[in-house]
């Protein structure tokens, strides 16, 4: 009786930088992301070639798909409009915007 044994590999998953997110948002503002309806077959197609473009970069590296992708952004939106809430909130701040801030 001849037993198999498989192993399965899982990869770690993707580290996020900063250099990361701007190209992410670079890539984001250059598709056709926000002309295509939410949840329509299109937005998918074009989710699918936001993540092909990023996982061809070489440097910073990126190992994506689309689903991860929708989360991040998500993630990134969210913390910009706490940070934005946040400003609004304390007195006398003064706030830079960075590169990333004024993509989003």
């Amino acid at each position: 009786m001849m037993t198999s044994t498989s192993t399965i590999t899982t990869s770690k998953p993707m580290k996020w930088s900063d250099s990361h997110d701007i190209l992410f948002a670079r890539e984001v503002l250059v598709s056709s992301l926000y002309e295509t309806r939410n949840g329509s077959p299109e937005r998918g197609k074009v989710w699918d070639e936001i993540a092909e473009n990023l996982n061809k970069l070489e440097s910073p590296k990126f190992h994506v798909s689309k689903r991860s992708l929708r989360d991040r952004l998500n993630l990134l939106i969210n913390r910009y409009k706490a940070k934005v809430r946040e400003e609004d909130l304390a007195s006398g701040i003064s706030p830079d915007d960075d590169e990333l801030s004024s993509m989003l």
